[in-house]
């Protein structure tokens, strides 16, 4: 039996160890940031009490756009892939969305991660032709 329910504090640590599967590098992750902000809305997914799934939708105003989401840091443990559950997390994040009003949702993804993009297409996101710049500060 699977479980999506919304992040809390406690779950911080299990949260980290997941993400290691989504990167090698060091990870700033922030749990209180997250937890009472009500520009964010973070998912578990949870099996028999274990923590095998995370995905994040933040929310923001863009003034040539309206109301936007972003959704970030997708993971579902190895031991679980291939089942679905991915499609569970965003579909719960996409209904989230709506709820919100918001006018667009978008995402990043790496190119090697070829089912998570494939995943992300049979929900309708579409790959934007544009240039992704950042910078750290």
């Amino acid at each position: 039996m699977f479980n999506i329910r919304k992040f809390e504090i406690k779950d911080a640590e299990k949260i980290k160890e997941l993400f290691k599967e989504l990167t090698d590098k060091p990870i700033n992750f922030q749990a209180e940031l997250l937890v009472n902000n009500k520009a964010i809305h973070c998912r578990v997914l949870e099996s028999e009490g274990d923590i095998i799934g995370f995905a994040s939708l933040t929310m923001y105003p863009v003034p040539t756009k309206g109301m936007i989401g972003r959704i970030e840091d997708v993971v579902v443990s190895s031991v679980y892939r291939g089942g679905g559950l991915g499609r569970k997390l965003m579909e719960d994040l996409i209904e989230i969305a709506k709820q919100e009003k918001l006018e667009y949702l978008n995402l990043t993804s790496n190119p090697n991660r070829i089912a998570a993009r494939n995943l992300y297409e049979s929900l309708g996101f579409q790959i934007a032709e544009t240039g992704f710049f950042w910078i750290k500060l």
